[in-house]
């Protein structure tokens, strides 16, 4: 079997002290320390700009400073699987780990806005690397039997995460400034550092490959510009991005098919069960996220709503997510996969519907809640089951590639379901009221139209962005319901293959 086929993956043998016992302990906390460290830096930054924008005279800058490090977060995950597969998950930590916290303190000394947002591009490229690092860590260090629960552990350790980092950045930065935020960032990157110099048991040992820098540029091409054009999305954008989006993925697929080890090999990518996987993994993650970001503005623009009150309906779908994740890890077993991800879109889909059916100015709080509650529980578990089935369906030897591929599916699903979202909200309204200020709500509390104008107006636009993300979600479950076959199919195929044995140590 090739590094790039289909392979039924055991892992490790199972060990009798569980998940976090005996030699696996210091491993999984050290990637979920990885995961920890990802979510904090995407999430803390925005309680930052208030003191950025006193303290630097280039206001026009400060939010470069959080889509810097967005950017190279996303554009490092396509390279960071092969250095896992080439080099090993001991060394893909302990250096991720260490250009996190090298840039973590590089933040806290720049001395002008310009090297800040450079730093944090760094501190990005740390995270999104120590972030793929994690997820694939799981599939070449976890027995296949302990994977969801893996996956469950990450869920609540980034949902905690990232619902606790702006409190603690808020209660933080009066008393130790944004740079001792900064500082205190790089403190805590240092034990995980450490960690990474500990030898791992693993199960097998790495194969090392050459790197293939044309189809990492091509694929980096790829993912600025749909990262451009989603922040903007005016047509004269579309008109200049969108090209350079396919030369480079036309470009990519010529030139993964004339070298024998492409930086992500297309079986990865459009072979079944892959492409399956990906398709059902990223139409949820791109609905969940795309709502998950303007739920705040129906909240407040259409209903009227507090801060707290749009909170409320993002933690909602955030523990929505946690349970759900939870609960597939205790009922899901090898080959169901699949099942578990057909659930996951019907609770999907019966929260979209409500959405789309119930998203108006009348809609009460309550309801919002329960329902994004619904919407984070099925997604979140077909995140779970995708992740776990596509780690049991790679060769051992790609793990690190076939989770870049699908977290590369997955942040163009998001990047695009953010942008359709945006952009049919504005667009109503606009027709509605002539303006679009009614999308500032969220940035300055004021609102120039007529609020009942623009609670229809915003309401409108949610309700219809929601009916299409609907649509989208359909062509995940029936990505979903034909891994069904693809499951049993895999088990009969390769459950004969020799089980790794945990005897080699990760150099």
């Amino acid at each position: 079997m090739t590094a790039h086929g289909v392979g039924f993956n055991r892992g490790l043998s199972t060990s009798r002290s569980g998940l976090f016992g005996g030699a696996s302990r210091a491993q999984m906390v050290s990637l979920l320390s990885l995961i920890a460290l990802a979510s904090f830096s995407s999430s803390a930054v925005s309680v930052l700009v208030p003191e950025l924008t006193v303290e630097f005279s280039s206001v026009r800058l400060v939010p470069w400073v959080a889509t810097s490090f967005l950017l190279t977060s996303s554009v490092v995950i396509i390279g960071a699987g092969w250095v896992l597969d080439s080099f090993g998950l001991r060394s893909s930590l302990r250096w991720s780990s260490g250009v996190y916290l090298a840039a973590s303190f590089g933040c806290a000394l720049s001395p002008s806005i310009e090297v800040l947002i450079a730093m944090r591009a760094v501190q990005g490229l740390g995270a999104g690397w120590g972030l793929t690092t994690a997820i694939a860590g799981i599939g070449v260090s976890v027995p296949s039997s302990y994977r969801a629960r893996a996956f469950a552990a990450n869920s609540v350790v980034w949902g905690s995460v990232t619902l606790a980092a702006p409190v603690v950045a808020a209660a933080m930065t009066p008393i130790m400034g944004w740079r001792g935020l900064f500082m205190l960032n790089g403190f805590a990157a240092i034990p995980v550092a450490i960690l990474g110099w500990r030898p791992f048991v693993l199960s097998r040992v790495v194969a090392r490959q050459s790197m293939d820098l044309i189809g990492f540029l091509l694929l980096v091409v790829g993912v600025i510009g749909l990262t451009i054009w989603s922040s903007d999305l005016s047509l004269r954008l579309a008109i200049v991005v969108v090209p350079f989006v396919v030369i480079a993925a036309v470009g990519y697929v010529w030139h993964s098919k004339r070298i024998s080890n492409p930086i992500i090999d297309l079986e990865l990518l459009i072979r079944r069960p892959f492409v399956l996987i990906h398709l059902a993994g990223a139409m949820s993650f791109g609905a969940a996220v795309g709502l998950d970001n303007f739920v705040p503005l129906f909240v407040r623009a259409g209903l009227g709503g507090s801060r707290s009150d749009a909170a409320l309906a993002v933690i909602a779908m955030s523990l929505g997510w946690t349970v759900a994740s939870l609960a597939i890890a205790r009922v899901l077993g090898d080959g169901s996969e699949s099942v578990g991800a057909v659930v996951g879109y019907v609770l999907l889909l019966v929260g979209l519907v409500l959405l789309s059916l119930l998203a108006r100015p009348e809609m009460g709080l309550l309801e919002v809640v329960g329902v994004m509650a619904v919407v984070g529980a099925g997604a979140g578990s077909v995140s779970s089951s995708m992740f776990v089935l596509i780690q049991r369906t790679a060769h051992v030897d790609a793990m690190g590639r076939a989770t870049s591929a699908h977290q590369l599916a997955r942040g163009i699903s998001q990047t695009s379901g953010t942008a359709v979202v945006a952009a049919i909200i504005l667009t109503v309204v606009q027709h509605r009221t002539g303006s679009s200020d009614a999308l500032r709500l969220l940035a300055d509390d004021h609102l120039t139209l007529d609020p009942r104008t623009a609670a229809r107006a915003v309401s409108d636009g949610f309700r219809r962005a929601t009916a299409l993300l609907t649509g989208l979600s359909l062509v995940g479950l029936v990505a979903a319901s034909a891994l069904a076959g693809t499951d049993r199919r895999a088990v009969g195929a390769f459950a004969e293959l020799t089980e790794f044995q945990p005897d080699v140590l990760d150099s």
